[in-house]
């Protein structure tokens, strides 16, 4: 019984000093790379957030990153961009994070800004040319297998959409 209750206090010990090396494994410059590398292959756009990332215990494990960006190719100098977040909080997967990984399965939005602009050529900023959410918005225009394709879970908190129209002039909030 003693070999079993020491088993348990070590396996114990080594699981603890795992959960409290996440901080340090997690917010490196390597990471904060991975982050900007992640979101810009879903979107196709330049991404950009202020600070470095802060590991969260509370909902889940996961990262938090403040004044998160997703910017208008279209948009000129001191335009809104696309999507403008307070606060991201993005869930980690357990085991890569114990390797210092990033992989992220759920994306928590809080407050995000969306800024949907027609501009007066009829390109429209929400149309995406590049990346994950494009690959997944042909396979499902095209009627193809969608499973090969994965966003992850997007969950928005209090968000807000502005809309602009060129053409016709309309806006709306």
């Amino acid at each position: 019984m003693k070999r079993i209750t020491g088993a348990l206090l070590a396996l114990l010990i080594v699981i603890g000093g795992f959960v409290a090396a996440l901080p340090f494994l997690l917010s490196t410059d390597a990471v904060r790379n991975r982050i900007f590398t992640k979101l810009e292959s879903l979107t196709g756009r330049e991404v950009t957030f202020e600070g470095n990332p802060s590991v969260s215990f509370s909902p889940f494990l996961g990262i938090e990153v403040s004044n998160l960006s997703i910017l208008d190719p279209k948009a000129a100098e001191g335009e809104l961009p696309l999507l403008s977040v307070e606060t991201m909080q993005a869930q980690l997967d357990l085991l890569p994070a114990l390797m210092g990984e990033v992989a992220i399965t759920q994306y928590r939005l809080i407050r995000p800004r969306l800024n949907l602009k027609t501009y007066a050529d009829g390109i429209s900023n929400w149309e995406f040319e590049e990346g994950h959410i494009s690959q997944a918005i042909n396979a499902v225009q095209s009627g193809e297998d969608t499973d090969s394709v994965k966003l992850g879970v997007i969950e928005i908190v209090n968000g807000t959409v502005h809309f602009e129209n060129s053409i016709s002039g309309e806006i709306e909030d």
